[in-house]
């Protein structure tokens, strides 16, 4: 895997074993030793498990997004009665039993099985972005010198979002968080350095 996977690897790792590290109501397994408490820790519950890797994975079409999801519960087993009563760490005013109707009955994931799974679409979505770029990047080059300016990067991305279907919950901030995840990405990779706000990426 590429650093960026890496880097989403670890950023799930720590988000995932840090308490209340997501803004939603969640089985939250204590990261101790599993023998302590008599129940396991190595596990994530699937609701932070979904929120924390459509975080780090960035804007993607809904049905990019629905069939991750549905591959993370496939993997997933029942949340036990004793983990609800012991674990529950709701948003203020969220019951389990509120949360269940609005979501279906809560599940975990061993945390080893998710991050795998992260990991695997994070290194599929970066893969499908090398072979797409060279195509948009000559659809959007306005000034045929084959490069883009930041701006016109932006146009492309904003040309892309354009093209799919609404997405749900997606604001201006998630946009802007896209563009700067493209642009440091293609920076990266041309080994470039971003040291004027007129810089450039190649297509090449």
């Amino acid at each position: 895997y590429t650093n960026a996977v890496l880097s989403v690897f670890l950023n799930a790792l720590n988000k995932c074993t840090t308490p209340a590290a997501t803004n939603v109501a969640c089985i939250e397994y204590p990261n101790t030793d599993p023998k302590q408490h008599g129940r396991g820790t190595r596990f994530v519950c699937v609701q932070k498990a979904v929120t924390v890797g459509n975080a780090l994975l960035g804007l993607r079409q809904a049905e990019c997004v629905k069939r991750f999801v549905q591959t993370v519960e496939s993997q997933a087993q029942a949340v036990a009665e004793e983990d609800k009563s012991h674990f529950w760490s709701p948003v203020p005013g969220e019951t389990v039993e509120a949360a269940e109707v609005k979501w279906g009955p809560m599940k975990k994931i061993p945390l080893y099985k998710f991050l795998q799974l992260l990991s695997a679409e994070a290194h599929r979505l970066e893969q499908w972005t090398l072979e797409s770029l060279p195509g948009l990047f000559k659809e959007y080059d306005a000034t045929f010198d084959g490069h883009l300016t930041r701006k016109q990067m932006k146009n492309m991305l904003e040309g892309c979002l354009g093209n799919m279907p609404p997405l749900p919950n997606a604001s201006e901030n998630d946009v802007a968080k896209s563009l700067d995840s493209l642009w440091d990405t293609c920076h990266m990779l041309e080994g470039l350095q971003d040291d004027a706000t007129d810089s450039q990426c190649s297509m090449n």
